[in-house]
């Protein structure tokens, strides 16, 4: 899926299977950045000549410029661009997968567009419902398994952001491992999960 069917998603939707390392190694950016830190400093630079202002200078845009010159991005339409990439990608599919896993960095707007996948995707008759994260979530095997019993997930269902139910804790990735259990055994009906690629 690429950005040019999907405008709404820049950059597209990558599959696993179509997901490859980036080709710059280490090495490589570090000999970049050293480079042109030399280059820099053979050239001379003065103070007077850096393009940088101080911020002092600039002035304020009113709100109506802000809008006009950096808009906010229509969540609703990536949902609804989401919603269309799954499904081509499910019709597609060989081996058609219940729950999907979108990896994406963070503040990449994903997570706010998984948050309205239901009301943008109300018009496909299956009814999305969102999972948000319990108050509580350092919790043993068993009270995550309750928990998780207390879903609806027989019906479609969207997380906006996996990071959001574990905790820096060692109970704190009960409700992951019995996600990904239940998603695993494929008790967990029809879903996507959406995830920082920080947290993944």
């Amino acid at each position: 899926m690429t950005e040019t069917d999907f405008p709404a998603l820049p950059g597209g939707l990558i599959t696993p299977d179509q997901w490859v390392l980036p080709e710059t190694s280490v090495r490589r950016s570090i000999r970049g950045a050293v480079r042109q830190v030399l280059e820099q400093l053979q050239a001379g630079m003065s103070a007077d000549e850096s393009p940088f202002q101080s911020l002092d200078d600039l002035p304020e845009l009113s709100a109506s410029q802000r809008r006009r010159f950096a808009p906010a991005p229509d969540y609703s339409a990536r949902a609804q661009a989401l919603h269309q990439c799954l499904q081509a990608e499910a019709s597609e599919s060989k081996s058609a997968r219940d729950v999907a896993f979108i990896v994406a960095p963070p503040f990449s707007g994903i997570r706010e567009a998984l948050v309205r996948f239901p009301v943008a995707c109300s018009g496909d008759g299956e009814g999305w419902s969102v999972i948000a994260p319990p108050e509580q979530r350092l919790l043993g095997d068993e009270e995550a398994s309750a928990w998780w019993d207390g879903q609806d997930l027989q019906r479609p269902w969207v997380i906006p952001e996996l990071a959001h139910f574990w905790r820096r804790h060692l109970s704190g990735l009960a409700l992951i491992r019995e996600l990904l259990r239940r998603i695993a055994c494929g008790q967990a009906g029809r879903g996507i999960v959406g995830c920082s690629s920080w947290c993944w």
